[in-house]
């Protein structure tokens, strides 16, 4: 990344009116968790956050509950959805079972999650839960940058921000 985190973190918190639906893309290993996970850090400590973490880990998909250990680095409790054998394998019903208990629970304004990528748009109806999400909570997402489904739905709902690290980082 050319620029600074906090470089970013000043150009992201400049679109950010309190209200719209922040979504961060980017290139693979850019900095998109990165700068999420910070900028919550810096301007949304105080408020409730709930959601849906997925990170690869040692050619594992961990999925995880958005909450304060998370937060503070710790995967105390996390489930393993995927994991490289010769390809990705990915777990759909083991996902979407998860998934759909954490979004059933939220009780929190503001939604994270981290990552909507090309795994989850293959599960039946996942899209139509998470523009449920937007349409009931604020959120705040890393979103896969190529052939994502997520962007074009989003234009029912408007009121967002995509912001591309890759373009940001180079203005």
């Amino acid at each position: 990344m050319s620029k600074s985190i906090e470089e970013l973190l000043l150009k992201l918190k400049k679109h950010d009116d309190g209200k719209k639906h922040i979504l961060i893309t980017g290139g693979i290993k850019t900095g998109k968790t990165t700068l999420l996970r910070s900028y919550i850090d810096r301007y949304y400590s105080d408020e409730k956050i709930d959601g849906l973490i997925t990170e690869l880990i040692n050619d594992e998909i961990r999925l995880k509950r958005y909450d304060s250990d998370y937060i503070n680095g710790i995967w105390s409790d996390y489930l393993i959805v995927g994991k490289r054998m010769d390809k990705m394998e990915f777990n759909h019903r083991l996902f979407d079972e998860f998934s759909r208990a954490i979004y059933n629970d939220i009780r929190s304004d503001i939604i994270v999650l981290d990552e909507i990528g090309k795994y989850e748009m293959q599960i039946d109806g996942y899209i139509d839960r998470l523009i449920d999400l937007f349409q009931k909570n604020r959120v705040f997402a890393v979103v896969k940058k190529k052939k994502n489904p997520i962007t074009k739905r989003l234009c029912e709902i408007g009121d967002y921000i995509i912001f591309d690290i890759d373009v940001e980082s180079r203005l």
